[in-house]
């Protein structure tokens, strides 16, 4: 089931991104992402109110990193998007799973065996052909690896 799920995911996750890309080149990057937070936050209020208790304040350090590190990573995406090609913009984000195993280790101390290092050097080389366009100019690159 999980499998299923994570397929279906990776289609939203495709279409959402031609949304995305299509919707920042129409209102602009901070425009879209403005919009983003507001729907998503109107949305998550009753899904949040139903599963159990109401956050308190004293959960508001606790989130502020996450949500400004998010909201930066959000805003330089949507740039990104406006500017670039998805088809180079999406491989270089898409390998976030990736950075964040190498941020475990280096900031939580975590360890990675041989075939983790092996499954990150591997999407790296990944991105590199994905993104390569012979003597084109990678337009966007930068705000993704932001």
């Amino acid at each position: 089931m999980a499998v299923l799920l994570a397929l279906v995911c990776a289609g939203a996750w495709g279409g959402m991104e031609v949304l995305l890309l299509r919707s920042a080149k129409q209102i602009g990057a901070l425009r879209l992402n403005l919009w983003l937070m507001i729907v998503g936050g109107l949305l998550i209020v009753p899904v949040v109110v139903a599963s159990g208790p109401v956050p308190s304040v004293a959960h508001v350090p606790i989130a502020v990193a996450p949500a400004l590190v998010g909201l930066a990573a959000s805003t330089t995406y949507m740039v990104a998007l406006r500017d670039g090609m998805l088809s180079l913009v999406s491989p270089t984000v898409a390998t976030s799973g990736g950075l964040g195993a190498v941020l475990a280790v280096v900031v939580l101390g975590e360890h990675l065996t041989p075939v983790q290092i092996g499954g990150l050097t591997a999407a790296v080389l990944g991105v590199v052909l994905a993104t390569t366009r012979g003597r084109g100019s990678v337009d966007g690159m930068g705000w993704a690896v932001a």
